[in-house]
């Protein structure tokens, strides 16, 4: 923050030398005509001087706050139990009578920030004990065991809800259960494949043939995109354990 006017060194060198020349014996209008300010100007600051013994600028209040404490408190209570609302939803929620600006201040003094949230699919008890059942099983495994396996995945496309575009949280909290957004698929579309597409994309054998050898040059000049997979298994696995089965931040 830039320094007032009152707090620059050439302010408080002048209001050194109203006290010299005070202390010297010199009349109050004379030290305010010598130095260009007003005798109330001189007043003030060697009444100041007598009883407190200071030349700074006493720091100023400021405004009032336009929100009471326990306002402040329902923002931050409110904002922790549902993360996703946004600042104008936590002001309609609370009835409160301000800005969605003012709602935003509060939260970041105190520690809470605005991000985009993590979108994950909702993981059911049999879900998370299946995921921490497969990391219990395979974090023993030697580094030579994953060197030799096959990874491989599908996609399934299926309509679901809008996801929320903001989360109300604490830095480094991103994967915290109550900062995902969690989505449910409806069931009335979805649709599994393997491989990839797009819009423009050649849909002859002779193309596909070609699209799959571009991508399988482009891994290969990424060598350690293999290697740093194998080497983040065992963080992978300890991490879901952490989470008791629960999301990771992989």
């Amino acid at each position: 923050m830039a320094a007032r006017r009152t707090d620059n060194p050439a302010v408080i060198a002048t209001r050194g030398r109203m006290i010299g020349m005070w202390e010297a014996g010199m009349p109050l209008p004379a030290i305010a005509h010598e130095l260009g300010v007003s005798r109330q100007t001189v007043w003030r600051w060697v009444q100041r001087w007598q009883e407190e013994g200071v030349l700074t600028t006493k720091p100023k209040s400021g405004r009032p706050k336009v929100t009471s404490r326990q306002e402040e408190q329902q923002i931050i209570t409110t904002t922790r139990e549902r993360p996703m609302l946004s600042s104008y939803q936590i002001i309609h929620h609370l009835q409160l009578p301000h800005y969605p600006r003012t709602t935003r201040r509060r939260l970041h003094e105190g520690g809470i920030h605005c991000f985009v949230p993590a979108v994950k699919e909702t993981l059911s008890p049999a879900n998370k004990e299946a995921r921490l059942g497969f990391a219990l099983q395979y974090l023993p495994m030697e580094p030579e065991f994953w060197e030799t396996t096959i990874f491989t995945d599908g996609k399934v496309f299926t309509s679901v809800e809008s996801p929320a575009r903001q989360c109300w949280r604490p830095k480094n909290t991103r994967y915290q259960p109550e900062n995902i957004c969690n989505i449910k698929r409806s069931g009335r579309k979805s649709t599994s494949f393997w491989g990839e597409w797009d819009v423009g994309d050649d849909r002859t054998e002779a193309g596909i043939e070609r699209k799959a050898r571009e991508v399988w040059e482009s891994v290969r000049r990424c060598p350690n995109v293999c290697s740093n997979l194998v080497k983040s298994i065992p963080s992978r696995l300890e991490e879901v354990i952490s989470a008791f089965g629960g999301w990771s931040s992989y």
